[in-house]
């Protein structure tokens, strides 16, 4: 599958003999695909690459698209010396008519024969000042908008990588005969960095900054995006049973969170630790998380604590961190990461802009009245963040649990089952904004977790064995095994034993539903092909 020019099929008769006999698609004046079963549109959304560096060799992706390095809202703006626009279906291109147009040293090629501007060009071309020209936004950002990528690239980088970029910019400040610009751009960091209080903005982002109140931009917009799909769910009400009926629940959610983060007992080892309290002397740090986490989760009065501002988030949160981590003081228990964290691709918020990132998720949560949404969120913000140096992911399950409790809601636990599907979940939200595999494991673990009757423990312990709840993701896939609703269970023999590796005796009824039975484990993946798990414990 190609793009032609007229050259490349033999002239304008022979393309238009091709485009009658169905052999090419016409795109534009002197431009053909021979994807003859799509639309015009649909090719050049894909191909567009291919079709700029057909038509306009060595072009350069810069000004108000150079930070994306592609289309926005069907504009492209490239540095080329052609002086008039080309249309195509679906996609403008603004060539910038400057007679030197070309690469320059840093640009990325994409190996269709256009380059992608370097930050460092990015930032310097968009402070040439343009206009809105038939509607369109200016060429080049306006300075807000520059503001708030400035901000951006400021709140996700280290001081070395902010250094080193600040240098690409003064090399090619000097280099072209802009030392001015080159200099603009440094006071900018320095009041992304609030060192320039003085410089007047409009960017929100920016006047956070200058303020003491910094926030990861990119992870504000994922955090704003997140709120806007969860308030198209539609309300899914699960009232909370009596406490009295719930009993062992909170025990069974401390087991499983902590599961989930590597600490692993049998269920009878972790009882002795959160409702007998014996340490293990083999043990006594992972013993302890154990024991902290119950002492939080079954503390209902606490739980439904009233979260009214990012003031009270921030201190909540902190409380329930230190209680979680007390038995491990070296992974300073409330407070706030000082060194940069991360699980295999995903690198989480810097250190230095923790708390505005976490006030800026609170803007968004504020408006979500859903309590479901809501816990959703909550999660995903906490883990999203990642604000201490261990024990994120037990502290957003328990913030999230804190929400459904505080407004009436069911709780939600993670069986050891579905760990790697949750896991999924959230490493397909934080890289490509699709939040419906998360949504689908929470809310399945939450109609999953309601019909547990936590009354009594040995009778909660043998359904969780029987429905697949204690068996790990592989253990699950190879058994073709999946986490089974309890009401679909016809229980003919009581199993064999409790704990991990029960030999279950059960039968999974077939609701009809589709759904109702089980979440699949393993692989298998209806709704959305997502990347491993970055496993961020």
């Amino acid at each position: 599958m190609s793009i032609f020019t007229v050259d490349d099929v033999g002239g304008r008769q022979a393309a238009s003999r091709a485009v009658t006999s169905g052999k090419l698609i016409r795109l534009a004046t002197g431009l053909y695909s021979d994807e003859v079963r799509r639309t015009a549109e649909d090719i050049v959304r894909s191909r567009w690459a291919e079709i700029v560096g057909k038509l306009l060799p060595e072009a350069v992706i810069t000004d108000r698209t150079g930070f994306s390095g592609t289309p926005v809202d069907g504009l492209l703006y490239v540095d080329h010396p052609r002086l008039r626009e080309l249309a195509l279906p679906g996609l403008t291109i603004l060539p910038s008519g400057n007679p030197d147009a070309g690469p320059l040293p840093g640009d990325t090629p994409t190996g269709t024969g256009v380059y992608i501007a370097s930050e460092q060009r990015a930032l310097v071309d968009n402070l040439r000042p343009s206009r809105a020209v038939k509607g369109r936004p200016s060429r080049t950002l306006t300075r807000d908008e520059l503001h708030d990528q400035v901000v951006r690239l400021t709140t996700s980088r280290t001081a070395e990588q902010r250094e080193r970029l600040l240098g690409a910019v003064n090399e090619l400040g000097a280099a072209t005969g802009r030392p001015n610009m080159a200099d603009s751009i440094n006071v900018f960091f320095q009041a992304a960095a609030g060192e320039r209080p003085t410089v007047k903005s409009g960017s929100r982002s920016m006047k956070a900054a200058q303020a003491g109140s910094r926030y990861d931009t990119g992870r504000a917009r994922l955090f704003k995006s997140l709120a806007t799909q969860l308030s198209s769910i539609a309300p899914r009400p699960r009232p909370e049973p009596r406490p009295e009926d719930h009993t062992y629940l909170p025990f069974f959610e401390a087991y499983f969170s902590n599961y989930i983060e590597g600490t692993e007992f049998t269920v009878d080892e972790a009882a002795q630790i959160a409702l007998h309290g014996q340490i293990p002397d083999d043990r006594p740090e992972d013993a302890h998380d154990i024991a902290g986490t119950y002492r939080i989760v079954n503390d209902l009065e606490h739980m439904r604590q009233l979260i009214d501002t990012a003031d009270d988030l921030i201190a909540i949160l902190k409380h329930r961190h230190a209680a979680i981590m007390e038995g491990r003081p070296n992974k300073n228990p409330g407070q706030f990461k000082a060194k940069g964290n991360r699980a295999g691709m995903t690198e989480f918020v810097a250190p230095d802009v923790v708390e505005g990132t976490l006030r800026a998720g609170w803007h968004e949560l504020e408006g979500i009245d859903d309590p479901f949404a809501r816990a959703t969120f909550m999660m995903f913000l906490i883990s999203e963040v990642h604000p201490f140096d261990d024990g994120n992911g037990r502290t957003a399950r328990i913030m999230m649990n804190g929400e459904l409790l505080r407004l009436g809601e069911s709780r939600i636990i993670i069986p050891a089952v579905i760990r790697d599907e949750y896991l999924s979940g959230l490493t397909a939200l934080t890289h490509n904004d699709r939040s419906a595999a998360l949504v689908s494991v929470l809310d399945f673990a939450q109609r999953y977790t309601r019909q547990v009757d936590f009354t009594d423990f040995d009778q909660a312990t043998r359904t969780l064995a029987e429905t697949g709840a204690f068996l790990t993701s592989r253990q699950a896939e190879e058994q073709y095994i999946r986490l089974t609703l309890p009401n679909s269970v016809v229980r003919e023999f009581p199993p064999a034993g409790r704990g991990q590796g029960v030999s279950v005796q059960a039968r999974r009824k077939n609701t009809g539903e589709p759904g109702n039975g089980g979440l699949y484990t393993g692989k298998r993946h209806d709704e959305d092909d997502i990347e491993l798990p970055d496993l961020r414990l």
